[in-house]
């Protein structure tokens, strides 16, 4: 198991010029909830340094089987439903990107926009949501244009804690002939269980590791399979379980 990140380079629009990055970083931070089944929820976006940005743009992903996107609703920030991405909610993925031509500063506790979701199931947010570059590369843009990374923390009696999501993501490559790589992504360490079954049913191979927050890559080799064609493999953690095809070739 290694830790990574599965980003790439898409650029929001009307952002140009942006080509050095600073050491500095944006920290987007949400409110830690509780979800109930069949309750809505407003998830407010602020920032503890929002100061000389002119623009953002990442990639927010959601726990589908906790959380049903409903709407977005504007805060200080000029921004509407055209800055947003919709077209991959099944998936839970919004993409997002803002510009302004000149710099703002917000207070850290000033609502910069929220998203409406709907609770199908028992869930801490902070576990359900998430920030990447997993569709549009998760960066901030200050006046000088230097680019800053973006993080998502969630504000707890505790204090702030990152933010995480469970995903199984499709192995590559697929198909595959000699090995493959399955990711996976976790909102809290903990032990998990990848099982590789065939369509029968039947049990090829199951790996019990202890999975790290964030990104996961497990290498499955075809010589522990010992089988070809098409195969399904199960991740379940905690309270999470999801299925995914694989195919090996002859």
């Amino acid at each position: 198991i290694k830790v990574g990140d599965v980003t790439n380079n898409a650029r929001g629009h009307n952002v140009s010029g942006s080509t050095s990055r600073s050491n500095g970083k944006l920290h987007l931070e949400i409110d830690d909830r509780t979800t109930v089944a069949g309750e809505l929820y407003r998830v407010e976006f602020k920032s503890k340094d929002f100061n000389d940005i002119t623009g953002f743009q990442f990639t927010v992903k959601y726990d589908r089987q906790v959380l049903t996107f409903d709407k977005i609703e504007a805060g200080v920030l000029s921004i509407d439903e055209s800055n947003f991405g919709t077209n991959n909610i099944n998936n839970g993925i919004i993409t997002t990107s803002w510009n302004e031509r000149e710099a703002q500063t917000v207070d850290k506790n000033t609502v910069l926009f929220t998203l409406v979701f709907h609770a199908s199931a028992n869930a801490k947010i902070g576990n359900s949501i998430a920030i990447t570059g997993d569709v549009t590369s998760a960066e901030a843009y200050d006046a000088q244009l230097n680019v800053k990374d973006i993080s998502l923390g969630v504000r707890t009696e505790k204090g702030i804690i990152e933010s995480g999501i469970f995903e199984l993501y499709q192995n590559t490559p697929n198909p595959f002939s000699q090995e493959t790589n399955i990711s996976f992504r976790l909102p809290e360490a903990g032990p998990v269980k990848l099982s590789l079954y065939e369509v029968t049913g039947k049990i090829l191979r199951v790996y019990e590791v202890k999975g790290t927050k964030g990104i996961n890559i497990l290498k499955v080799k075809r010589s522990d399979l010992n089988a070809t064609g098409v195969l399904y493999y199960q991740l379940d953690a905690a309270n999470h379980s999801e299925t995914k095809r694989m195919i090996i070739m002859d």
